[in-house]
């Protein structure tokens, strides 16, 4: 599995709130600056993943998917080079996924983008530099108090900003 972007001053807070996954480049390719190319599309069966630790709550997940979409638009070399300014998008959104504890089961709501944009010659698969980047995590677990969120973006002088919320110290949207 391709593991890309996301490379932020904050990767830390990060990895704890989301764990790894495919990120936004794609194999060489003639510059796509003028539409949108799906670039990945697909479901992975998180059952079993976890444990999801919210507190005193500890949840296991007991079924369901992420759906994954990455779509880029601009050229990228096989290194995650740009060729030309380009944008990049990548979307996990939880399909069906149930959690239980003690014996109750639980649904959960929720995804994570990441959009970016760069220009020619930025090291797409690692520090960039990147134009603009945003980072939105949500996620829920219903009929309870417990979920989390995170809001990441790249200030002007090229440094982050994040907020960061919620019960959950270990919500993992995507595993390895």
């Amino acid at each position: 599995m391709r593991h890309r972007l996301v490379t932020l001053a904050a990767a830390t807070a990060l990895a704890l709130a989301l764990g790894a996954g495919p990120a936004l480049a794609g194999s060489s390719r003639e510059s796509q600056a003028d539409h949108w190319v799906v670039v990945d599309a697909h479901s992975t069966d998180i059952t079993g993943l976890g444990p999801i630790v919210c507190g005193a709550n500890t949840y296991v997940v007991e079924s369901g998917e992420v759906d994954f979409v990455e779509q880029v638009k601009g050229g990228l070399t096989d290194a995650g080079i740009a060729i030309d300014a380009g944008r990049g998008i990548e979307t996990f959104t939880l399909n069906d996924v149930l959690v239980s504890q003690n014996g109750k089961i639980y649904r959960v709501v929720g995804s994570q983008r990441i959009n970016a944009t760069w220009l020619a010659d930025a090291h797409v698969d690692g520090e960039g530099p990147f134009s603009s980047f945003t980072f939105v995590l949500n996620v829920q677990i219903a009929g309870t108090g417990d979920g989390h969120s995170i809001v990441a973006r790249q200030i002007r002088d090229g440094t982050f900003s994040m907020v960061e919320t919620g019960s959950c110290s270990t919500l993992t949207l995507y595993g390895s």
